[in-house]
């Protein structure tokens, strides 16, 4: 879940800094000293912040239903697995091949629900995190530009 959590940071995060780096940069002033350069972890203030970590918890929540609805799934193929391989001998050819074939459909149900849930997952997790980013990125910026106004 944590290495979700980090793509779906990652590939916002992407989109976010590709627009913010599209945007002219002021003319830098003449200093009498060094330039000052701050670097930050980004994605990870993102996802550190209060308003991060309550979205995404509330993310998980609205997908829970789903993931139990899939791992339910799972237990009954898991389940006619067993069942296939304690009566094999003492089934038919075609009650076994139906048997068989039973549980190759519900694998690909499975594999196709699991696939568009983790799809619709993701995009929760983009547009909250993108959201999100740009406003951690106004704040950044406009500290930077304070910060930048009282040096000059």
């Amino acid at each position: 879940m944590k290495r979700t959590l980090a793509l779906a940071a990652m590939l916002a995060s992407g989109f976010a800094l590709n627009a913010a780096a599209q945007t002219p940069a002021a003319a830098p002033a003449a200093t009498a000293g060094p330039a000052k350069v701050a670097v930050i972890a980004f994605q990870v203030a993102v996802a550190q912040t209060n308003e991060g970590q309550r979205d995404f918890a509330d993310v998980q929540k609205k997908f829970e239903p789903k993931r139990a609805e899939l791992k339910t799934l799972n237990d009954s193929i898991e389940s006619l697995k067993k069942e296939l391989q304690a009566q094999g001998d003492k089934l038919s050819p075609a009650e076994s091949a139906s048997r068989t074939k039973a549980i190759d459909d519900k694998t690909k149900q499975l594999q196709r629900q699991a696939e568009d849930a983790q799809n619709d997952f993701l995009g929760a997790i983009q547009d909250m995190y993108n959201g999100l980013a740009s406003k951690v990125f106004e704040v950044v910026d406009a500290y930077a530009k304070r910060r930048t106004s009282r040096s000059l």
